[in-house]
C-alpha cells in the first residue's frame, strides 16, 4: 500500500468520527429541549425544603398560638377574664399583617416547647428569651423586646445588691423553666458561691410574689423580668432592689425548620418597627418611650438530637359546669361543691400513668379561694389516646366571677399541655360591703362559756380585708381549721377538762394581721339526780387530712396529720391501700408513715359515730425508687495557707462517685481545671497581685445524684500588707 494511500484512509476515519460525534450532541441537545431529558451532569436548581409549618397556617387560614397568660404586662387574665398584654397586642397585630386569623392557647409556659415540636401549636410568644438551650430544640423569630432583669425584696428589706454574687447568700425564688433559673445555676451554684437549697422554683410569678410577701417569706428576693417587676412594685408590698444582672432578648418560637414561617415573621417584624408600630405598643403596654431597635438574627444552631418522649396535652371538652370561654359560665350557690370535669387528649409521646398528675396553679381574681388538692391518673393513657379527669372545688361565698387554672405536671415536676379553667359564677346573696384595707375580724363568738366534758361548742366569725393570704383558727395554739370562709361557723367537741382558747388569726400580704380569741371551760361531768337530756347527736366531720409532701423518695417518710369532730365516735381509723395502720386516733393529730416499698399509695381517714354514720377522706402517696447517690468529696486540701506573690498553692482531692462524673476547680469563681480525676493534685502558681486576698478555691463535683463543692481559703501575702494572725 502506497504512502498516499493510508493518508487519504486516515483523513476519511477522522471525517466520519467527527460526523457521529456532531449528530449524537445534536441528538442530546434535542432530547433535553424538546423532551425535558436530565442531563446527568447537570446541576439542577436548589430549591429551599418546603415548610410544613406555613403550609398549614396557609390552607387552613388559621395560625395557633401559645401563650402562657400569667406573666403582666406581657400576657395575663384581665378583670373580663381575657387574655390581655403586649404580647397578645403584637401577634394580633402580626396576624393582621399576614392576613390570617389566631387561635390563642393559653398553655404551661415549661410545656410550649413540646407544644411546638409536637405540631400542637404553630408559634409561641410568652415573653420567652432566646438561649443557645432553646435555640438547640426550637427556632426563632427575630428579636422583638431586649429588656433586662430586676431583682424584688420586701418593701421593708434593708438588702442591698451591687453584683450577683451578693445574692448568694440569700435565699432566692425564679419562676420554673424561665431563664433565669439556669442563669443562678450556672453563674452562682456551680462555681461553690451559692447553696442550691437557696434557690427556689414556682410554677408562676404569683406563686413566687406571694412566698416573698407573706407574713413569713420563704424567699428573700425574687428574680423576673423588668417589666413585670415594676407593675409588681406598683401594686404589691415590695421593691426593685437592682437590675441589669443579667440582659434579656425575647422572640416568637416556632417549629424547627420552619424557614418560610421565620422569614415571614421577620419581614413583619421590620416592617412593624419601621412604621413605628413597635413603638406605639411598647408605650401602651410597658411604658416604655423608645425601644431599642431589633438586633439581626444569630445563625440558627442545629437542631439537638431530641429526648425519648415528649410530653403534651390537649382540651378536648368540658364534661361539667361548661361556661362558654367564659361568655356564659354557669351560675352556683356560695359554699357549692362542683366536680367539674375535662376529656383531655395526650399529644406527646409518653404514656401517661400514676406519675402524672392534674394540678392547681392560680386563679382569676388573682389569690381567690378557689384551689382544690392535685388529682392522680388513674390509668395508663398512651400517646393519642384521651382520659377524662375531674377535680372537686368549692366556690367562694362572696358573689362574682371566677376562674380556677389547672394544669398537668410530669414526674419531673415539670407542667405541660393546655391550661384548663374552671369557670363559674357565684350569685344567690347580696354585693359583699366594700372590704377594709387592712385585715378586720368583725366578730369571733363561741355559743357558751362553759360546757360539760363530752359536750360541744359551736364558733361562729365573720372578718374582711384586702390581699388576705391566711385565715385559721388554732385550738390551744394548736392549728385547728385553715382557709376559712369569710362568714362561717364550725362546732367542734374538745377533749379532757380545763380551759381550752381559740384564736383567730387572720393575715394580709399588705398590712398585717388581726387575731381574736374566745375561752371555753370544760367542767367535769356532775352526777345528777335527774338525768339530763341526751346531747343532740353531731355527725362526724373530717375537718382536714393532710400530707406533708405528696412525692417522697423510698426510705424517707410522710407526716399525716388530722383533725375531725362529731359526737359518738367510736373509732377513727387511718388505712393505706385499704389495710388499716392506726386506730383509735384522737381528734386532732398527725402520725409518722414509712413505706418500705416505692409505687403509689392511696391513704383514708375514716371516723365512725355510733349513731350518725361516717366520714372520710383521701391522699394519694407517691414514693419514688431511690436514684444514683450524690458524688462524695472524701478530702480538699490547698496548702500552704499562706503565700507569696510569685509562689504555688498545692491543691489536692479525693473524690467518689457513682457512674460518672465531673470534676472542676475554680479559683475566686473562675475555672482553672476542667475535668479533673477523681484522685489528683494541682500547683496554681500566683503572679497577679490583681488576684486579691484571700483566695477561695473550689472544687465543684457534678454527678447523677447531683452537684457537691467544697471550699478552701489561702492568704495572699502583698507587699506592704501585714499578714493576719493565724
Amino acid at each position: 500500500m502506497s504512502t498516499q494511500t493510508l493518508k487519504d484512509r486516515t483523513i476519511l476515519i477522522i471525517l466520519i468520527a467527527f460526523i457521529v460525534m456532531t449528530a449524537c450532541a445534536i441528538a442530546i441537545v434535542i432530547l433535553f429541549l424538546f423532551f425535558g431529558v436530565n442531563l446527568p451532569w447537570a446541576a439542577s436548581p436548589t430549591t429551599p425544603p418546603p415548610d410544613p409549618t406555613w403550609l398549614r397556617i396557609q390552607n387552613s387560614g388559621t395560625m395557633v398560638v401559645g401563650m402562657s397568660a400569667d406573666y403582666p404586662p406581657f400576657a395575663y387574665v384581665g378583670p373580663d377574664f381575657t387574655i390581655r398584654g403586649y404580647d397578645l397586642a403584637l401577634i394580633q397585630e402580626i396576624g393582621r399583617r399576614l392576613n390570617v386569623q389566631l387561635d390563642i392557647r393559653n398553655m404551661a409556659f415549661d410545656g410550649l416547647g413540646n407544644a411546638l415540636m409536637l405540631g400542637q401549636i404553630d408559634a409561641a410568644i410568652a415573653a420567652i428569651s432566646i438561649t443557645p438551650e432553646r435555640d438547640q430544640v426550637v427556632d426563632f423569630s427575630s428579636i422583638y423586646y431586649t429588656g433586662e432583669d430586676a431583682v424584688l425584696a420586701r418593701a421593708d428589706s434593708a438588702i442591698q445588691l451591687s453584683s450577683p454574687n451578693d445574692m448568694a447568700q440569700y435565699r432566692v425564688g425564679v419562676q420554673q423553666g424561665s431563664v433565669y433559673q439556669g442563669w443562678i445555676n450556672e453563674a452562682l451554684i456551680a462555681p461553690g458561691l451559692m447553696s442550691p437549697q437557696n434557690l427556689l422554683t414556682y410554677s408562676n410569678a404569683n406563686d413566687a410574689l406571694q412566698a416573698l410577701t407573706q407574713p413569713d417569706p420563704d424567699i428573700d428576693l425574687f428574680i423576673l423580668d423588668f417589666q413585670p417587676a415594676e407593675a409588681a412594685a406598683r401594686s404589691q408590698p415590695v421593691k426593685i432592689v437592682a437590675r441589669g444582672f443579667n440582659p434579656q432578648s425575647f422572640a416568637i418560637a416556632i417549629p424547627p425548620g420552619s424557614f418560610t414561617f421565620q422569614k415571614r415573621l421577620d419581614e413583619t417584624l421590620l416592617a412593624m418597627q419601621n412604621d413605628g408600630t413597635l413603638a406605639a405598643l411598647a408605650r401602651e403596654y410597658l411604658n416604655i418611650e423608645n425601644p431599642p431597635p431589633i438586633p439581626t438574627p444569630a445563625p440558627t444552631v442545629p437542631p439537638a438530637t431530641p429526648s425519648a418522649c415528649l410530653d403534651g396535652m390537649r382540651f378536648v371538652q368540658d364534661l361539667s359546669f361548661p361556661d362558654a370561654n367564659m361568655t356564659n359560665p354557669p351560675a352556683v350557690q356560695p359554699g357549692q361543691q362542683m366536680m367539674k370535669g375535662w376529656r383531655i387528649q395526650n399529644t406527646g409521646t409518653c404514656t401517661w400513668d400514676s406519675r402524672y398528675a392534674l394540678i392547681y396553679t392560680g386563679s382569676a381574681p388573682p389569690n381567690a379561694p378557689v384551689a382544690g388538692n392535685p388529682v392522680v391518673v388513674q390509668d395508663q393513657v398512651a400517646p393519642g389516646g384521651t382520659y377524662d379527669i375531674y377535680v372537686n372545688i368549692f366556690a367562694p361565698t362572696n358573689a362574682g366571677r371566677y376562674q380556677s387554672f389547672w394544669n398537668m405536671r410530669n414526674p419531673s415536676g415539670i407542667q405541660f399541655g393546655d391550661r384548663l379553667w374552671v369557670g363559674f359564677e357565684v350569685v344567690g346573696q347580696t354585693p359583699p360591703t366594700p372590704q377594709p384595707s387592712a385585715p378586720t375580724i368583725y366578730s369571733f363568738t363561741v355559743d357558751r362559756p362553759q360546757i360539760g366534758q363530752g359536750q360541744c361548742v359551736r364558733l361562729d366569725w365573720q372578718f374582711g380585708g384586702q390581699s388576705i393570704t391566711f385565715s385559721r383558727i388554732f385550738r390551744n395554739d394548736v392549728l385547728y381549721w385553715f382557709d376559712l370562709p369569710q362568714t362561717g361557723s364550725t362546732t367542734d367537741c374538745p377533749p379532757g377538762t380545763g380551759q381550752v382558747e381559740y384564736r383567730m388569726v387572720i393575715d394580709s400580704a399588705a398590712a398585717g394581721s388581726t387575731s381574736a380569741s374566745q375561752v371555753v371551760t370544760i367542767v367535769p361531768p356532775v352526777q345528777p339526780t335527774v338525768p339530763p337530756p341526751p346531747t343532740p347527736a353531731q355527725p362526724p366531720q373530717i375537718i382536714f387530712f393532710n400530707l406533708d409532701d405528696p412525692d417522697i423518695d423510698l426510705g424517707q417518710c410522710v407526716t399525716l396529720s388530722w383533725s375531725y369532730s362529731g359526737s359518738n365516735i367510736v373509732n377513727a381509723t387511718l388505712f393505706r391501700n385499704a389495710s388499716p395502720i392506726f386506730n383509735n386516733l384522737p381528734a386532732l393529730g398527725q402520725q409518722q408513715d414509712c413505706p418500705n416499698a416505692a409505687g403509689q399509695y392511696t391513704y383514708l381517714l375514716k371516723v365512725d359515730s355510733a349513731y350518725s354514720g361516717s366520714a372520710q377522706a383521701s391522699q394519694f402517696l407517691r414514693v419514688r425508687s431511690p436514684g444514683p447517690a450524690k458524688p462524695v468529696i472524701n478530702s480538699f486540701s490547698a496548702s500552704p495557707g499562706q503565700v507569696s506573690l510569685g509562689q504555688c498553692v498545692a491543691l489536692s482531692w479525693s473524690i467518689s462517685a457513682e457512674g460518672q462524673a465531673r470534676a472542676d476547680l475554680y479559683r475566686n469563681g473562675q475555672v482553672i481545671a476542667n475535668e479533673v480525676s477523681f484522685n489528683g493534685s494541682f500547683q496554681d502558681c500566683l503572679n497577679d497581685p490583681a488576684i486579691g486576698s484571700p483566695i477561695v478555691y473550689a472544687l465543684a463535683v457534678s454527678g447523677q445524684g447531683g452537684t457537691v463543692t467544697a471550699n478552701q481559703n489561702v492568704e495572699l501575702l502583698l507587699p506592704g500588707v501585714t499578714p493576719r494572725s493565724p
